[in-house]
């Protein structure tokens, strides 16, 4: 996030928000529902690192609230993150539109 952070200068706000989706948030959402159950501390670590990330885009100080960034660039806490990403698995479970490795374990 610090080399990104240098390269804000010479970016524009389609580009930095494009490269922060692609390097940060996507990392966060990938297999984020194996975080499902886990500790406080560790939810709390992938926050601030998100909060850090919305700070980046909005062009905010580093000590500013994090929460109406985040409304403001429609993004979702990450234990919110976490639970849609159950929820939309379930419901795809659910209305078999899930892979075919999911649909089996329903059947048992």
């Amino acid at each position: 996030m610090r080399r990104i952070r240098q390269l804000r200068q010479f970016l524009d706000d389609n580009a930095m928000h494009t490269l922060i989706r692609a390097l940060i948030l996507s990392r966060l959402d990938y297999c984020n529902s194996l975080y499902a159950g886990c500790t406080i501390s560790t939810l709390h670590r992938l926050q601030r690192v998100q909060d850090a990330a919305a700070r980046l885009l909005c062009g905010a100080s580093p000590r500013a609230h994090a929460r109406p960034l985040l409304q403001q660039l429609h993004l979702l806490p990450v234990a919110s993150r976490i639970q849609y990403k159950l929820c939309v698995l379930m419901f795809d479970i659910y209305h078999g539109t899930a892979p075919s490795y999911m649909l089996e374990l329903r059947k048992r």
